[in-house]
This record gives C-alpha cells, structure tokens and sequence, in this order.
C-alpha cells in the first residue's frame, strides 16, 4: 500500500515538476518552474527523484532565460545530481542523462560548492549509438531530448545530425 502511495506521489509531483517548467518556458518565469519543489508539502526523496525524472530540462527555463534558478531549486537539483550518480553498468542513456544534469549545473553559474566531484566535464562514449537503426536512435534520442541545447554541442547531437 505504502509503496502505491509513494508511486502515486512521485507521479503527482512530476507532473507538478513538468508543468512548472512548461509555464515558466511559456511566461518567461524561471521562478515558475521550481515552485513544485521549493512551495514544501513534498518529501525531499520525492522531490529528488521528480529531477532525477525530468533531469535537465527541470533547470531549462533557467538556463535558456540566463538566469540563476531559486536557491531551493538548485539545492533540490544538485543533491539529485550528487545522490544517484549512473551505476557503471548503467544503460548509456542514464550516464547521458546524468552528464546532462551536471552540464546544465555549470550553465546555471558558479557553484560556492563546485561542481559535483563525479564531473570531469567529459561526454560520456557515444559509440553506442554508430551504426544504430532508425528506430532505436529515434527512441534515444527522444530519451535525450534535454541534450538539445541551443549552442551545445555533443557527440549525441552530432549522431543526429547524421
């Protein structure tokens, strides 16, 4: 039963998450899109994992707006970054997802923290994706959809450049 609850609370708070972001990307207001996580009533374990779902385009009105995220939103964002780094058998689109979420912190400002230790600023391999059938690149991609940057470049945006 708890663990329904949980999962319905997750489901409820990313939603929550994804709406802000849209609105804020809409309207212009960043601080839109970090309400979800910083107006309380949320657990820090959910609100944790709702970022780690949305991954980076949770700090996209920030970073296209050139603005620093809220305070309460960018500690949400950098304790998900820091508590589940990708496994070393993660699937390559999960350690794509990850260097994604530790890019979009650089893009945010200087951190008084510094990046995550894990970060060496590095892309992660992307020969997974030579010789991929239409199919599956598409799917990843759309996975990857939050390395679609504007100015940023990338091994995944140049696979899909063809």
């Amino acid at each position: 039963m708890e663990q329904s609850s949980t999962s319905a609370l997750l489901q409820g708070t990313v939603l929550d998450l994804a709406s802000d972001v849209v609105s804020a990307l809409r309207s212009g207001d960043h601080v839109r899109a970090g309400s979800t996580l910083t107006g309380g009533g949320i657990g820090e374990g959910v609100a944790r994992a709702a970022v780690r779902v949305l991954g980076a385009d949770t700090l996209l009105p920030s970073v296209l707006l050139g603005v620093e995220p809220g305070p309460g939103q960018l500690a949400v964002f950098k304790d998900a970054v820091a508590a589940h780094p990708p496994r070393d058998d993660a699937a390559p689109a999960v350690v794509w997802s990850h260097w994604a979420m530790t890019r979009a912190l650089r893009r945010t400002g200087p951190s008084p923290d510094g990046p995550p230790s894990d970060d060496t600023g590095a892309e992660p391999d992307a020969r997974w994706l030579d010789g991929a059938g239409w199919q599956f690149l598409t799917h990843q991609l759309a996975v990857l959809a939050p390395l679609a940057l504007p100015g940023e470049e990338c091994a995944v945006t140049r696979v899909a450049r063809g």
